[in-house]
């Protein structure tokens, strides 16, 4: 029996390499997904230390991540971009060891309908006010409104 007829999202078959181990594929029902952005919303007790900002930044080259920040206390960063590059990006952040990190909010949207990014470059913020009028503006305010209520 062919595997690929179990489920048309998932199945798994035994990995001839090893004995217990099980390999796990993922099948779509769609055969094209239309290009998707993701943003985030991390909260921060504070952002001090000049070697986890420079970490920070090396990170948004790398990972072709854009978006704002507010360093201090409390520290904030919006980040945005690919999924696969986001999720890099977030995991390498969450690897830094923090007095407190949370993710406050995370959302996907369709690129294909023109939707371009919502940030250009990588840039501080001096406030959370002036975070505040920035999401507003890019019609993120919805989405991330518990972000600026005290956590």
């Amino acid at each position: 029996m062919n595997p690929s007829h179990l489920s048309p999202f998932l199945f798994v078959r035994k990995s001839p390499h090893f004995h217990h181990s099980f390999q796990f594929q993922f099948r779509s029902l769609s055969t094209t997904t239309p290009p998707q952005n993701r943003i985030i919303a991390l909260y921060f007790h504070h952002i001090y230390s000049k070697k986890k900002k420079r970490n920070i930044f090396n990170l948004k080259k790398q990972l072709n991540v854009t978006g704002c920040y507010v360093f201090g206390k409390p520290g904030r960063i919006i980040a945005e971009g690919e999924p696969e590059n986001v999720s890099a990006f977030l995991l390498s952040i969450k690897r830094m060891k923090w007095q407190r990190v949370l993710l406050v909010s995370d959302k996907m949207y369709d690129t294909a309908s023109g939707n371009a990014r919502k940030f250009e470059g990588f840039f501080e913020v001096e406030s959370d006010k002036v975070l505040r009028e920035m999401m507003e503006q890019r019609g993120l305010k919805e989405e991330f409104g518990k972000f600026f209520t005290e956590i």
